[in-house]
Protein backbone atom coordinates (compact mmCIF):
# COMPACT_ATOMS: atom_id res chain seq x y z
CA UNK A 1 0.00 0.00 0.00
CA UNK A 2 1.51 3.31 -1.00
CA UNK A 3 1.26 6.63 0.82
CA UNK A 4 -1.13 8.20 -1.64
CA UNK A 5 -3.88 5.62 -1.21
CA UNK A 6 -3.38 5.79 2.55
CA UNK A 7 -3.79 9.55 2.39
CA UNK A 8 -6.95 9.23 0.29
CA UNK A 9 -8.39 6.76 2.80
CA UNK A 10 -7.60 9.11 5.67
CA UNK A 11 -9.18 12.01 3.82
CA UNK A 12 -12.39 10.08 3.18
CA UNK A 13 -12.54 9.00 6.82
CA UNK A 14 -12.04 12.57 7.97
CA UNK A 15 -14.72 13.89 5.62
CA UNK A 16 -17.17 11.20 6.76
CA UNK A 17 -16.46 12.06 10.40
CA UNK A 18 -16.99 15.77 9.75
CA UNK A 19 -20.25 15.07 7.93
CA UNK A 20 -21.47 12.87 10.78
CA UNK A 21 -20.51 15.53 13.30
CA UNK A 22 -22.13 18.38 11.38
CA UNK A 23 -25.38 16.48 10.90
CA UNK A 24 -25.43 15.75 14.65
CA UNK A 25 -24.71 19.40 15.42
CA UNK A 26 -27.44 20.41 12.98
CA UNK A 27 -29.95 18.10 14.64
CA UNK A 28 -29.20 19.44 18.12
CA UNK A 29 -29.31 23.03 16.86
CA UNK A 30 -32.74 22.34 15.37
CA UNK A 31 -33.90 20.80 18.65
CA UNK A 32 -32.68 23.82 20.63
CA UNK A 33 -34.39 26.16 18.17
CA UNK A 34 -37.68 24.26 18.55
CA UNK A 35 -37.49 24.40 22.34
CA UNK A 36 -36.77 28.12 22.26
CA UNK A 37 -39.72 28.75 19.95
CA UNK A 38 -42.04 26.87 22.28
CA UNK A 39 -40.94 28.92 25.29
CA UNK A 40 -41.22 32.39 23.74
Amino acid sequence: MNDKSLLEKGKHKAIAAVERFSSKANASANAIYKVKREHY
